[in-house]
């Protein structure tokens, strides 16, 4: 079931979170409009995805991990998911770029997608495996992420 097939009454929500999801969206336009009348009157809707205004897409164009990810279908800077949020009614209350917390095994798993080089991608997968990277957790606020509190 879609959240456009579930039997929602309007202003059910006080808040509801749209964590890495818009980005999958064929139609955010339809989406943010569905999720607005959900929300009570005064209610907060935050969005969090992918951003295109920071400095690792300027320097790695289409190499970049979030375009290079299949799966995501619409891409976002501050400005056009604000533009977007504004078009069905929405306020923007607040946007940061954020980080998030990760393993140095799925980090390396991003560096061998950025580098298009499926030897380096073999490797860096055969040495994450070994050293068992995927118990290694850290943060990072690169930020190419944005969170929108609407």
């Amino acid at each position: 079931t879609t959240l456009a097939q579930a039997a929602l009454d309007e202003g059910t929500f006080d808040v509801v979170l749209m964590m890495n999801v818009i980005e999958h969206l064929h139609d955010p336009t339809a989406a943010l409009r569905h999720v607005h009348r959900l929300l009570k009157p005064g209610g907060v809707l935050v969005v969090e995805t992918p951003r295109l205004d920071n400095w690792t897409f300027r320097l790695l164009g289409a190499r970049e991990r979030n375009i290079a990810c299949e799966g995501h279908v619409c891409f976002f800077t501050t400005r056009t998911l604000s533009a977007l949020a504004k078009k069905v009614g929405l306020a923007v209350l607040r946007c940061d770029a954020v980080g998030r917390s990760l393993t140095v095994d799925r980090l390396l798993w991003q560096a061998g997608l950025v580098s298009r080089l499926p030897r380096l991608q073999r490797l860096l997968h055969a040495v994450s495996r070994a050293c068992r990277l995927d118990a290694l957790r850290l943060t990072l606020n690169l930020r190419d992420i944005q969170r929108i509190y609407l």
